[in-house]
């Protein structure tokens, strides 16, 4: 693609096209480097996704994984990381089902004690910080911006939201009036009420969550 774009712009590319896998530098294999780039760091990554559910990161974040573990970047190599660290939270990775990055597939299956499971791992581990400054904010940014605006909620409640069709997901943290951040998971499943009926749910229970 690199080569037929430069050639629709009128630069000529004579002999083939070498991709450096290994990032070592064209310039060591005699060739001359023009350009590099480096990604955003993981945790930049991870918040856009988190923030906003960019499902398109999220699924290559997953093939990013396999191909750092296991040297090919394929969605099977990428299940084996996640399921493998759900393993080290404690989840059996026979009692779940992992089909994409995004989650909109509907072949994805997990419980809310998981998830919880895995939020109370993640609490304990050392790139929490950064985990947790990823998620949506209620009633400050991301997908939680407009949610829980003027209660004990709001600038508190930090979680992520999941939706599709007859689906409305909201798993996260929120922080108790004496302190205490507790985790939690919702997870709504072939209900045909509204969207907003089952997001003004969970936002009363969160709300409830903020004043105990």
């Amino acid at each position: 693609m690199l080569r037929e774009v430069l050639e629709s712009r009128g630069i000529h590319v004579h002999g083939g096209v070498r991709i450096d896998s290994e990032g070592s530098g064209l310039s060591n294999q005699g060739g001359r480097d023009l350009l590099s780039y480096s990604s955003p760091p993981l945790s930049v990554i991870v918040r856009q996704i988190n923030k906003w559910s960019h499902n398109l990161s999220a699924e290559l974040l997953l093939r990013s994984l396999g191909a750092v573990r296991y040297g090919k970047g394929s969605e099977r190599n990428g299940v084996r990381v996640v399921e493998e660290t759900l393993q080290q939270a404690g989840i059996v990775p026979e009692e779940i089902s992992i089909s994409d990055g995004s989650g909109l597939s509907r072949l994805s299956i997990v419980t809310p004690m998981q998830i919880v499971d895995l939020l109370e791992f993640m609490y304990h581990h050392p790139t929490f910080p950064f985990f947790y400054d990823s998620l949506p904010v209620a009633g400050v940014d991301g997908t939680l911006a407009a949610r829980m605006v003027g209660t004990p909620a709001a600038n508190n409640v930090k979680a992520k939201t999941g939706s599709a069709t007859h689906i409305s997901c909201l798993s996260g943290y929120v922080r108790s009036k004496h302190g205490e951040l507790i985790a939690f998971s919702m997870l709504t499943n072939n209900n045909p009420r509204p969207p907003s009926e089952l997001r003004g749910l969970q936002d009363r229970l969160c709300e409830w969550l903020s004043g105990r």
